[in-house]
């Protein structure tokens, strides 16, 4: 199943991003330079489309890069990374968290100077009634909950974008081998340990 990302959420019609986008940067600060303007449509229409690929990103992704400064998830991480194969559950009732991205696209037509081109990201979230479970100073899952996000999105100086949205957060969110939440190095392992459960 395809999972949300950000064009879902900053535009209604997700393939209306392009279009958009590619506005914001032939009204931007840069555009001067972005060749002569017999060619200058098609080159706002791939700057558009390369602009619009980095919205591809899923909710959960997002979310993924923020739990680390959760200070409740991290104590249990270093819970389960003192005690290998064991497992936390933590409930996180309200938690407010920010989201900044600021990824920079470069466009070169010909021998003319590269111009760069930032896209600016900013997003405000509270998470409601999450479940987070915990293994091995791991993030291995999220269990339902909603999210009240509210979101600009900037293209080469110019809002494209504001949206108010509450998400409706899938069952369960499997991570895969987790998010680590204390740095990358796994924790010791340990033979015949059984799993342990705790809801702090």
């Amino acid at each position: 199943m395809t999972q949300p990302t950000l064009r879902g959420f900053f535009f209604t019609r997700p393939a209306d991003a392009e279009a958009e986008l590619a506005g914001a940067a032939e009204s931007g600060a840069g555009s001067d330079g972005l060749g002569r303007p017999a060619i200058r449509g098609a080159v706002f229409a791939q700057i558009g489309e390369k602009a619009a690929g980095v919205l591809d990103r899923s909710y959960s992704e997002i979310f993924q890069e923020v739990w680390g400064r959760h200070d409740a998830l991290r104590q249990s991480a270093a819970n389960t990374r003192d005690r290998p194969g064991s497992e936390e559950i933590v409930e996180m009732t309200t938690y407010d968290v920010s989201y900044q991205d600021r990824p920079v696209i470069e466009v070169q037509i010909g021998e003319l100077e590269p111009v760069p081109l930032e896209i600016e990201v900013v997003l405000r979230i509270t998470v409601r009634g999450l479940i987070a479970v915990i293994r091995d100073a791991r993030l291995v899952a999220l269990r339902a909950g909603t999210a009240d996000v509210s979101g600009t999105l900037s293209f080469a100086g110019t809002q494209v974008a504001a949206k108010q949205a509450t998400l409706e957060l899938p069952g369960t969110i499997l991570l895969g081998r987790g998010v680590p939440l204390l740095g990358d190095k796994d924790p010791p392992t340990r033979t015949g340990t059984p799993g342990r459960h705790r809801d702090p």
